[in-house]
């Protein structure tokens, strides 16, 4: 079991490493990367419990507001700001952090599946 629980680590660090240079190299579709990271370290148990109702209204309505927040978004922000923001994610001096605060939050988690953490 632990020995599942370390390559499930080792698995989900190097999306994060593919989620960092997807999103210096402008690839789109680089959220991916990020996303699978929380699927992977589910224990199997996780993956077949049912969903509660009330967790399935809240995603349903966050991904709504998600939706409809992306699309206000084309008609109230200026192409020109846009794409500031567009190069400023994708700098490395924001990549960097953001990609520290991904291991930090995956080295926090495997040590809590692994028992050993102290949070």
């Amino acid at each position: 079991m632990k020995n599942w629980l370390t390559f499930r680590f080792i698995v989900a660090a190097v999306m994060i490493a593919l989620g960092c240079y997807a999103m210096i190299a402008n690839w789109h579709g680089f959220g991916i990367f990020f996303m699978s990271v929380s699927v992977i370290m589910m224990s199997r148990s996780e993956l077949t419990r049912p969903i509660p109702r009330r967790e399935n209204f809240i995603f349903a309505g966050a991904a709504l507001a998600f939706v409809i927040l992306l699309i206000s978004c084309q008609w109230l922000i200026p192409k020109s700001a846009a794409a500031a923001i567009d190069h400023a994610t994708r700098h490395p001096a924001f990549v960097l952090p953001m990609g520290l605060l991904f291991y930090w939050g995956l080295y926090r988690m495997y040590r809590r599946r692994k028992g050993g953490a102290d949070c």
